[in-house]
């Protein structure tokens, strides 16, 4: 049997914003974990939420992640140089919604997050799947975001929980075999 696939659509500098649309919501298509990057802000602390992570190596442990170049997350990634990296479960889906702005500009963003400090002052977030803390060791430019390379200095487990999946533009959910 064969089957016709969908016309391509070629990409040059000059794309129009409806190509770029139209890329993205093809790049929506790969389904994701969500996490939450958070890193020291001075006194305080700040957190993004990030879909864009993933393992790199295990001998050095490293980590990717990928932070647009207006974020703030990336000016603060650059000065401090450590974060955390909290995996998200379907349990924090609200969570995910208040770090990626989708709630207006909220100024005390962890005043009612349950989470605990690292010895650095990172946040974790309670009934996370998973957590990092990592340091910074490269940074690559890449178009309008830049690749932080991180070594991961600690990390926890604490499987159980259906994770926190974006997929085409939305939360879904992971249903097990069981």
């Amino acid at each position: 049997m064969t089957v016709t696939s969908p016309p391509s659509v070629p990409i040059e500098p000059s794309s129009s914003e409806a190509v770029r649309k139209a890329l993205r919501k093809a790049w929506g298509q790969f389904a994701t974990g969500v996490t939450l990057v958070c890193v020291r802000d001075g006194t305080g602390l700040h957190g993004m939420t990030a879909n864009s992570f993933t393992s790199v190596s295990l001998d050095p442990p490293l980590v990717l992640i990928s932070v647009d170049l207006k974020a703030r997350t990336h000016s603060l990634l650059e000065c401090e140089g450590r974060f955390a990296v909290s995996v998200l479960s379907e349990q924090h889906r609200d969570w995910s919604d208040r770090f990626a702005g989708r709630h207006g500009d909220l100024h005390q963003l962890f005043e009612d997050v349950p989470h605990q400090l690292t010895e650095e002052g990172l946040p974790i977030i309670e009934g996370s799947l998973a957590s990092f803390v990592c340091r910074v060791c490269t940074i690559h430019p890449a178009g309008d975001h830049s690749l932080f390379i991180a070594e991961v200095e600690r990390f926890q487990s604490s499987p159980g929980a259906a994770p926190l999946v974006f997929f085409s533009g939305h939360y879904r959910s992971l249903h097990g075999d069981d």
